[in-house]
């Protein structure tokens, strides 16, 4: 866009300088008061030009801006679910190692650990 913007003014002003003219027409374009005209209507175009110019990239950075918000949430979303997925996960590990852990005891001859809590086992994490 830069570039774009570059040649386009760069063109402009190549028009705008073409209408001040050089020799005889251009000493007649300031003694008629022409030139002076011609100096302010390219000044206030050139402004016009530049505050156009300004607007759009004010437009393209805020149509960025909302684009990193959204890829923001997107990003903040995924994290929230990946760390619930995360501690169901360990839940359920923590849960089978109860299981496992009293099974042995079983087999061994001993009863299930006392200190040991009941663990919600969470979603079934079959298909």
């Amino acid at each position: 866009m830069a570039a774009e913007q570059k040649a386009h003014r760069q063109q402009r002003n190549r028009e705008r300088a073409a209408r001040l003219h050089d020799g005889v027409y251009g000493v007649i374009q300031l003694l008629t008061g022409r030139a002076h005209f011609i100096r302010r209507q390219n000044a206030g175009e050139s402004y016009e030009e530049y505050q156009q110019y300004k607007r759009e990239r004010e437009k393209l950075i805020e149509q960025h801006e909302e684009e990193r918000r959204e890829s923001v949430q997107r990003i903040e979303a995924l994290r929230t679910r990946h760390r619930a997925e995360r501690m169901q996960l360990a839940e359920r590990m923590a849960f089978l190692l109860v299981l496992e852990d009293g099974q042995q005891a079983r087999e061994r001859g001993q009863g299930p650990p006392q200190n040991l809590r009941r663990i919600d086992p969470g979603p079934s994490l079959e298909f």
